[in-house]
């Protein structure tokens, strides 16, 4: 009996850790210029400060239904207005799962989930 709950367990492990999932996060909100990692900036400008912000994505049934995904315009939008700048640039968004996120798919039997994101970028201001 404890052997097969063992292998039942384990078994509900490996497919809670595979598989694929997409996620589609997006800034069109944002009024400012946002730019990616790459992205050349053509006028001149001087750097304000770098920012990082850990978010929570929630999900349902081994991230099948998702409840909610980071705001991501909402974010560099708070970041530009709170450093007073004019655009964002060099922004990174990674996500991934920390020890926290698996514990609690494994808990739920991957009913619930939850993914870190991290997003990151500098603020800048132009300086004509």
């Amino acid at each position: 009996m404890k052997r097969s709950i063992g292998w039942i367990l384990s078994a509900l492990f490996l497919i809670s850790v595979s598989g694929c999932m997409t996620v589609r996060l997006s800034s069109m909100g944002v009024d400012k210029p946002v730019m990616m990692t790459g992205a050349e900036v053509e006028r001149d400008y001087s750097l304000v400060r770098n920012f990082r912000r850990n978010v929570k994505g929630y999900f349902l049934i081994a991230h099948l239904v998702t409840l909610s995904n980071p705001k991501v315009q909402e974010i560099i939008k708070e970041e530009i207005n709170a450093a007073n700048g004019d655009a964002a640039v060099n922004v990174t968004i990674k996500g991934q799962t920390t020890i926290v996120d698996g514990v609690a798919v494994l808990l739920t039997y991957s009913l619930f989930g939850m993914r870190t994101y991290t997003i990151e970028g500098d603020i800048i201001v132009y300086k004509d």
